[in-house]
């Protein structure tokens, strides 16, 4: 298997923040799936992974709406993780898979994308993008693109579930 060394945090502000509609495809009220395919994907994750099982829970504990959803646009990356806005208590973050890979892949690389959901989930002060950039710069290092950001436990992330993936008996990995 694969794992794409190639995934960003984008610090951006979506314009088109919005709560929940109705047909959206949800796991739990944190995470939410905009369409079948995250849906499947994310069922497949915490099927594989105890990694992704601690992450979904510890996103359950937590003041996030996280949305998930398979994105044409992302070209550059496998994954992304982008902050969407704070309201009424909540804040709201997307996370962007690209449909261009491997479910094996894209379980790996979903688990280094919530880990990025469970870094902004454990800093509660993060409310912006400003907070998220400075949160970032703390902990991480920016990408080659300025509005970019990596971990290392991102990166641990994504390799441990990739290899549950790996190890996973073979009905599961199908």
């Amino acid at each position: 298997m694969r794992l794409a060394t190639s995934t960003c945090l984008l610090l951006t502000l979506f314009a088109d923040a919005r709560p929940a509609r109705a047909g959206e495809i949800s796991y739990a009220p944190q995470l939410r799936c905009l369409d079948a395919d995250a849906a499947r994907l994310l069922a497949r994750a915490v099927a594989l992974s105890p990694s992704v099982r601690s992450l979904v829970s510890k996103i359950e504990q937590s003041d996030l709406v996280v949305y998930i959803r398979m994105d044409d646009r992302l070209t550059r990356y496998w994954g992304a993780t982008t902050f969407m806005a704070a309201a009424a208590g909540l804040r709201y973050v997307m996370v962007g898979l690209t449909p261009r890979a491997y479910d094996d892949d894209l379980v790996a690389m979903l688990g280094h994308e919530l880990q990025h959901v469970v870094e902004i989930a454990d800093a509660t002060n993060v409310r912006d993008v400003a907070a998220l950039e400075t949160l970032y710069r703390r902990i991480g290092w920016a990408g080659a693109f300025g509005n970019e950001y990596e971990t290392a436990a991102a990166v641990d992330i994504g390799r441990q579930v990739a290899r549950e993936v790996t190890r996973a008996p073979r009905t599961l990995s199908k």
